[in-house]
Order: structure tokens, then C-alpha cells, then sequence
């Protein structure tokens, strides 16, 4: 699953706040926004060909036998990981900002 991610100028950029009104409309539940998040990967080439990527703010890596396959395997590792932390920390997060 790979996707582009636009530049700030191309999305209007900034940060958007949900209004107070939007929150009280969800029943004071919390509200699920996306993120988009820019991460910087190295491919290192490989002596018998193909590239290893490593991306080192989320400590993993993947590999692929041409540059465009290693970056896409990249989007996807980074999107798995960034899942899983997402799973396994969201009920945590909710209970610390609930008090």
C-alpha cells in the first residue's frame, strides 16, 4: 500500500483544530484524525544488487531488488509499523489524556 504524500503547499498546509462544537457533536467521545507523517529512509545498495532500506526513526528495514521497489516496501514497512504502535498504544493514550 503505497501513497503519496502531498507537499504542505498542496494541502493548505498548517494545522487544522477540531472546534469545540465538533467535539460536543461526538458526545465528548474521542475523534479519529489522519496524520500524514514524512519519514527519511537510507537504501543502501547491495553488492549482488538490490537495495536494503533501513529507516531509523522507527527502527526497521526492508529490501528491494530495484530502488522504486525498495522505497515502495518502505511506505509499506513504515505504514505497518506506525499501525501496530497505533493499535497498541491507543487505549493507553486515551486513559492518560481522560484523567
Amino acid at each position: 500500500m503505497s501513497k503519496t504524500i502531498k507537499p504542505r503547499s498542496e494541502t493548505g498546509g498548517g494545522r487544522r483544530r477540531a472546534s469545540a462544537e465538533s467535539a460536543l457533536a461526538n458526545g465528548g467521545r474521542p475523534i479519529t484524525l489522519d496524520v500524514m507523517v514524512r519519514l527519511q529512509a537510507i537504501a543502501l545498495p547491495e553488492a549482488d544488487g538490490g537495495f536494503t532500506v533501513v529507516i531509523p526513526a522507527l527502527g526497521c528495514a526492508t529490501q528491494g531488488d530495484t530502488i522504486e521497489e525498495a522505497q515502495a516496501n518502505a511506505v509499506e514497512a513504515a505504514e505497518g509499523w506506525l499501525t501496530s504502535q497505533h493499535k497498541r498504544m491507543k487505549d493507553e493514550a486515551i486513559r492518560a489524556t481522560q484523567g
